[in-house]
């Protein structure tokens, strides 16, 4: 399909991934709202997504569970029977809390950037306990799946789409409820900081103490900060890379488990071993044999 180098071939923390494409016409790419491909994923630690740019914006509803987005500078958590809208062509993060069911359809067209300028003018892209909305969503996605198997009419998908965004856009002008305040945290620089400095030296084995002293202030302070923020501690997020990007060896390379564990910073393989399966479910060697 001419997205699927849009989606990573292995993705952590996936137990459910089913997708649904769509190849739009001339007529829909010019004068519709059209959706590019659809999901419907059921997540959990370590599941994450980190995306700088795409050409496209995403409709994502949550049925259970719990998924933190980072997008325009703040974290806020997304949770049972939300609905959300994102544009992709920002950076924007996102990674599960707990097992989560959620389905998604990305997509473009016709007035959709006015769509969503207005929806941000005056409101969150996150509306929440809403079952009404989350049922538009889920019907566009079988319409999407009948349709790739079926070609049913592409002003059936854009109708579909459009419906969604007006609801979202009337929902949110009647007073709707949105996202709670206390949902929404603006992360301190310093703390979103200590998380990058995380991902790129998840292979380090750094005390508590270490990284307050890289960051000028005391352990016990910045682990306090981190949690309230990302919702889990310092040394929780070094394992939380390790095992993502041991999940990438084990399927994308040839090395062995014990150069793996070395290569992501356990001090053994057991560790090493105990640690993948308490994130994961599997063994190494099973999670590669799986994935082969």
């Amino acid at each position: 399909m001419q997205y699927s180098h849009f989606i990573p071939r292995h993705e952590a923390g996936i137990s459910q991934k089913l997708l649904y494409f769509n190849v739009p016409s001339i007529l829909s790419r010019h004068y519709m709202i059209y959706p590019l491909w659809a999901g419907d994923y059921i997540v959990k630690t370590p599941y994450q997504v980190k995306r700088d740019y795409m050409n496209s914006f995403i409709l994502m509803c949550i049925d259970f569970g719990a998924l933190d987005f980072f997008y325009h500078g703040k974290w806020f958590t997304a949770l049972d029977k939300s609905v959300l809208i994102l544009d992709c062509k920002e950076p924007n993060r996102y990674l599960a809390r707990s097992e989560t069911h959620f389905s998604f359809i990305h997509f473009r067209g016709y007035e959709v950037q006015s769509f969503f300028d207005r929806f941000l003018l005056n409101h969150s892209i996150l509306v929440t306990n809403n079952d009404n909305l989350c049922n538009q969503v889920w019907e566009v996605v079988d319409q999407i799946k009948l349709h790739e198997k079926n070609k049913i009419d592409e002003a059936k998908l854009s109708e579909g789409l459009y419906r969604v965004l007006l609801s979202l856009l009337i929902y949110g002008e009647q007073g709707g409820q949105q996202i709670k305040p206390h949902t929404v945290k603006t992360v301190p620089a310093q703390i979103e900081n200590v998380m990058l400095f995380i991902q790129d030296n998840f292979a380090t084995n750094y005390s508590i103490t270490e990284i307050g002293d890289i960051f000028g202030s005391s352990s016990s302070s910045l682990s306090h900060q981190f949690k309230k923020y990302f919702g889990m501690g310092i040394h929780e997020a070094f394992i939380r890379q390790r095992i993502i990007h041991a999940q990438e060896a084990l399927t994308d390379s040839d090395k062995t488990i014990e150069e793996i564990a070395q290569e992501c910073g356990f001090s053994d393989s057991p560790h090493f071993i105990k640690r993948f399966k308490q994130a994961t479910g599997y063994t190494p060697r099973f999670f590669r044999q799986s994935h082969l």
